[in-house]
């Protein structure tokens, strides 16, 4: 798996829907719910909402794990793409991989993230740091 891309998502993208999670309850109750948001928009019927779901219960699991307070996921929307955007408080907890395509102190969500979407992305801001996926949609 190549690293994820530095960029920070779309300043045009329009949100959708958020969650806040500080526990495992919320990762199931978030799962749960994108999954219901992404069909009654109609965004995600199928196999695209499958994809979506499990790349925002990877990059949600990440940051609950191995972030910082807040973990925010949010649902995004430009004209071409549909976007799972994970942020936590960890500016320094770059993604990476390590050279043999695994991942440096943690498991394979990134690896399954960049399986599944069009592309990954990430960026540090200051203050807060975004795991980002987009689907052309």
């Amino acid at each position: 798996m190549k690293p994820p891309r530095s960029a920070p998502p779309p300043a045009h993208a329009v949100e959708l829907r958020r969650w806040s999670l500080t526990s495992g309850d919320d990762l199931h109750a978030m799962r749960s719910e994108l999954t219901g948001e992404l069909s009654d928009r109609r965004l995600g019927d199928g196999e695209l909402g499958e994809r979506m779901t499990l790349a925002a219960t990877e990059l949600a699991s990440n940051a609950l794990r191995h972030g910082l307070p807040p973990v925010q996921v949010q649902l995004l929307r430009t004209p071409e793409d549909l976007i799972i955007a994970v942020s936590d408080g960890d500016v320094t907890g770059v993604p990476q991989s390590d050279g043999d395509g695994g991942l440096v102190a943690g498991g394979r969500g990134l690896l399954i993230v960049g399986a599944v979407a069009d592309d990954l992305c990430w960026h540090a801001d200051g203050t807060v740091k975004y795991v980002w996926a987009s689907f052309l949609g």
